[in-house]
């Protein structure tokens, strides 16, 4: 299927196939003349269209997966493919595309057959190429469904489906159960033989795969109906309730009388559809203009959903219904086939979930969830996750969903310990985000004291006109480096070292220096400060008499 400019964009994730590696029996180490590669084109539809590529495995001509960045004209294309001399999987499947204009991106393999691990039983093969749907075109729900067998295909192997990810945390459920975690670029792949429903927790993109349909030589190799195709799966939030179709047809010609063209056979031997529709919406639904019986429907597991295959006749048809409902097109050849989404709406959804700007105050944070991009639901629920707060509180500002900026704060219950809590956001579409955010604490004191609320006690006697010198040894305490701002006495005492301003990493001890000397008979109070910029914590209070030396030396 070929989008209209329109609906294509910026950002893609490629979903696409393993390269099929096999090795020369000739030749040892060397690559056979049969293997061919994962692969996708990226066509430029503006001048000066910047492109960054993030390859998921190694590419011809970008072994070490960095991020690789083009400049394309209007209408020119970049080929990218699976560098298979590295072998494993070579799979460009998750593979990140970043335009700075809109590009089209097409994906798939060069010519495999399908399932790979059935090579030997299965023999014919074909490319593989569908146009990814940009991103934000994604949606959390699809429905996939058999693809009718051919009239005389092999019985070996199944047809497939595989999810890609393009955000971290997604979880993909199939049937109610969940089957894999993915971070973004990570695939899932299973078998197809039975109509599932697929969710993720985040946008994902979903392609279902015909299987090869003729077997080895001696077993009807080419001579089956139908053939490997990738077809992907449009999304139930894009779905439509009117369609206008083709199931195409070609033909092969011979040169008749008077060297006139003559229509020899047509190539599509077999036209089918499926369509996934809302069980409540069957008696609504027409295929140009005729209803579908409702006994060709069968539910979707325990969905509201239901699904038929329809054979069709070759060229365009309409189909139309009173809810929205997807529709999946394809037919087989002789060793030939093609499918395609039927249609889709493809517009602009929200996949991006919340996003977090703020930044560290004095003893707290200052932060704001936002979800304003284009498309956008705009944020609904802000939150604690519910057993984070560590020494720490959390405030969040008044407002009205759904609403694209919202203000919290948190802070520290104790200033002088770390603390930490987890904060999140939901969007209109259910999309969740959560931040850890941490809150260092002014953690130095002395050795021991950690967050003790009262400064050490010491007592000192100081002789008139004499100095005396005395030290105390702090430490931090805390998770984070400590940078001191401040360090002295309220009153005379002077701190000798070390100088402020230093910085303390966790764990460390530094041992502070001071001196006093005696000026007059009293008795006074004097307090060892500490601080950064934000806090100025008494350490050490020392109460000092200064006072004449009547008393010799005694003997004991």
């Amino acid at each position: 299927l070929i989008l209209p400019t329109d609906a294509v964009a910026e950002d893609y994730a490629v979903l696409s196939y393993t390269s099929d590696i096999r090795y020369s029996t000739v030749q040892q180490g060397a690559l056979d003349p049969n293997a061919t590669p994962s692969q996708f084109a990226v066509v430029a539809t503006a001048d000066s269209t910047v492109v960054d590529i993030t390859p998921s495995v190694p590419t011809v001509r970008n072994p070490n997966m960095i991020r690789q960045r083009i400049i394309l004209q209007q209408g020119e294309s970049y080929l990218v493919q699976a560098d298979m001399r590295v072998g494993g999987k070579a799979d460009l499947t998750g593979t990140l595309v970043r335009a700075s204009q809109p590009v089209a991106v097409f994906a798939g393999h060069q010519r495999t057959v399908l399932p790979l691990s059935f090579i030997g039983t299965l023999n014919s093969r074909d490319c593989l190429v569908e146009q990814m749907n940009p991103i934000r075109t994604w949606g959390k729900s699809a429905f996939l469904t058999p693809l009718a067998r051919s009239s005389n295909e092999v019985l070996s192997g199944y047809d497939l489906f595989r999810v890609v990810a393009a955000f971290d945390s997604t979880a993909v459920t199939v049937d109610g159960q969940e089957q894999a975690i993915l971070d973004a670029g990570m695939v899932y792949e299973d078998s197809l033989i039975s109509a599932k429903e697929v969710r993720t927790t985040r946008p994902a993109l979903v392609a279902q795969f015909k299987k090869t349909s003729s077997g080895s030589i001696g077993g009807g190799n080419a001579t089956r109906n139908g053939d490997p195709f990738m077809m992907l799966v449009p999304p139930a939030e894009q779905f439509m309730n009117s369609y206008r179709f083709i199931n195409i047809q070609s033909y092969t010609y011979r040169i008749g009388i008077n060297n006139k063209l003559v229509v020899d056979d047509s190539i599509y031997k077999e036209q089918w559809m499926n369509v996934v529709i809302p069980s409540s919406g069957i008696a609504s639904l027409t295929i140009d203009g005729v209803a579908v019986p409702a006994g060709r429907f069968q539910q979707i597991g325990n969905t509201a959903f239901s699904w038929a295959q329809i054979q069709m006749t070759d060229g365009a048809h309409e189909a139309t219904s009173d809810t929205t409902f997807g529709i999946y097109v394809y037919g087989y050849g002789e060793a030939n086939s093609y499918g395609y989404i039927g249609g889709m709406s493809f517009r602009p959804l929200d996949v991006n979930p919340p996003a977090l700007e703020g930044q560290n105050t004095c003893n707290g944070f200052e932060g704001w969830f936002t979800d304003s991009l284009l498309a956008d639901s705009r944020i609904t629920n802000v939150g604690v996750v519910p057993g984070t707060e560590i020494n720490s509180t959390f405030t969040v500002a008044s407002f009205t969903p759904p609403q694209a900026v919202v203000a919290f704060s948190a802070a520290l219950r104790d200033p002088y310990l770390d603390g930490s809590l987890t904060v999140e956001a939901e969007d209109a579409v259910e999309q969740t985000s959560r931040f850890d955010v941490v809150l260092p604490g002014f953690t130095v004191s002395p050795v021991g004291r950690r967050n003790a609320a009262q400064p050490l006690q010491r007592a000192y006697v100081i002789p008139i006109d004499r100095e005396r010198c005395d030290s105390v040894e702090i430490e931090n305490y805390g998770l984070y480096a400590q940078t001191i701002a401040t360090l002295r006495f309220s009153g005379a005492t002077l701190v000798t070292s070390p100088q402020a301003p230093f910085t303390m990493i966790p764990g460390e001890r530094v041992t502070v220096r001071f001196c006093r000397t005696g000026t007059m008979e009293q008795i006074v109070t004097d307090t060892l400060l500490i601080g950064d910029t934000c806090l100025l914590r008494p350490m050490v209070a020392a109460q000092i008499e200064e006072k004449f030396d009547k008393e010799g030396p005694k003997v004991q």
